[in-house]
């Protein structure tokens, strides 16, 4: 499970809102003793067909790095949106998320609405789903 703030939840919704493409980002956070999302990094979708994927700017990683450090954080995993799709992992997701990292994707129902769910990749490669409790303080 993962423990994620209102605040940081509604940035990523905001964020997939704002574009028709795909959008993405950094998760910075500690791991122990519960995965704990601490800030919420937006980055720049470079990909040729941002519509149907999505490629992270190199420079929001090197950034989400930089700023987790100073606080000892570390990268504990990304987010993306899928526009016209359920938020659920597509073999493109599965094939390059980073094992033992959290992946949410920020899913769009018919009619509009955006929801995130939690997804975790094992060292296996395998992709289980990872529950978030939202905590509104």
């Amino acid at each position: 499970m993962m423990i994620l703030s209102r605040v940081h939840l509604d940035q990523m919704l905001t964020h997939a809102a704002s574009s028709a493409a795909e959008v993405c980002g950094v998760l910075v956070g500690r791991r122990r003793p519960s995965l704990v999302v601490g800030s919420v990094i937006a980055g720049a979708n470079l990909h040729p067909t941002p519509d149907r994927h999505f490629l992270l700017d190199a420079a929001t990683l090197l950034r989400a790095d930089a700023e987790a450090r100073v606080v000892g954080h570390t990268i504990v995993g990304f987010y993306h949106s899928h526009p016209r799709s359920a938020a659920v992992p597509s073999p493109v997701d599965r094939h390059e998320s980073w094992p033992d990292h959290l992946m949410i994707i920020i899913g769009t129902t018919q009619g509009g609405a955006r929801y995130a769910c939690g997804w975790l990749v094992g060292q296996d490669g395998v992709v289980h789903p990872a529950p978030i409790q939202v905590e509104t303080r």
